[in-house]
């Protein structure tokens, strides 16, 4: 029971601090009231977003802008005092996109000096929350990846071809990577923060 109520504690932390931050930048702040919020300031987040929009040679509209700045300035903090240990099989799966290497190459030129896990970790956001979305070749390289590894998000979908088939005799597009992207991308959505809450190293208790 205090494992449970550990995780829920974190969970709860997690997410009011997210929200925080996400008012924070609506209002272009670095403060909440007279509290700071996150020592990166507003300038330095978008310097890292242009650098990887010249990296990726994409340009992010200004909703997937706002996205990445929240989850960018919560990553710089959080994993200044709570670091990520991503799971083996997670990196598995990403090191199987050939597009991973970009994070590393963005990394080095914003000097951001991120470890891997917290790469691993951007790279999951960037996906799962729709801030890649649009961009074909990326997309089809993360539904390749689950693929290849046969994930647990791509035989849902597989399993929910198979049912839709069934029902309604109607043929999902399963072999289409970009609409395999977007179901994919759903499901690892649905899962995303109980899944993140296992990668701490350390849970209250």
């Amino acid at each position: 029971m205090g494992t449970f109520w550990g995780h829920w504690g974190l969970f709860t932390a997690f997410c009011v601090g997210f929200l925080k931050i996400r008012m924070a930048i609506q209002r272009g702040l670095t403060v909440f009231g007279n509290v700071l919020i996150f020592n990166t300031e507003l300038a330095k987040l978008d310097e890292y977003i242009a650098n990887f929009e010249e990296i990726y040679g994409i340009s992010l509209d200004p909703l997937q802008r706002k996205k990445f700045a929240y989850w960018l300035a919560i990553t710089l903090e959080r994993s200044q005092i709570a670091p990520l240990n991503m799971k083996i099989a997670k990196k598995q799966i990403i090191d199987n996109d050939p597009n991973f290497d970009l994070m590393w190459q963005w990394n080095k030129k914003g000097e951001l000096t991120l470890n891997q896990d917290e790469l691993y970790f951007l790279y999951q956001v960037i996906y799962v929350f729709g801030i890649i979305d649009g961009n074909p070749n990326y997309e089809n390289s993360y539904a390749s990846a689950h693929q290849k590894n046969q994930t647990h998000a791509y035989q849902a979908v597989m399993n929910l071809a198979l049912v839709i088939k069934k029902t309604f005799n109607f043929q999902l597009g399963t072999t289409d990577l970009e609409l395999m992207f977007n179901f994919i991308a759903f499901h690892e959505r649905s899962t995303f923060f109980m899944e993140i809450l296992t990668c701490f190293s350390t849970v209250p208790t």
